[in-house]
């Protein structure tokens, strides 16, 4: 699958997402999503993307961050890895929550 194609799915993925999907994949990304609602979290994400695809020098390059990204929106990660991203996504949304309230 070409490079453009395999981005145009992995974005349809991301907006398909719930948010504590889209938070796991913007940790993942280093991207702050936190107070925004659904569809700004996927607009922040696939920027992030499109800017880190901008900064590859090669297809293969390209393709390997989508496929990483691919395997983490579809749960395919070693279960070590995923649990380790699910729970500190979860905490940080916790504490975001602590924060919003006060």
């Amino acid at each position: 699958m070409k490079t453009e194609k395999f981005q145009l799915a992995l974005e349809g993925q991301i907006c398909g997402l719930d948010m504590e999907g889209n938070t796991v994949l913007a940790v993942e990304l280093n991207v702050d999503v936190e107070g925004q609602r659904k569809l700004r979290a996927c607009k922040k994400i696939r920027e992030k993307i499109k800017a880190d695809l901008e900064q590859c020098e090669t297809a293969a390059a390209q393709k390997q961050i989508l496929v990483k990204l691919s395997k983490i929106i579809s749960g395919n990660l070693p279960s070590l890895e995923a649990e380790i991203l699910l729970i500190y996504s979860l905490n940080r949304v916790k504490i975001l929550k602590k924060k919003n309230r006060s």
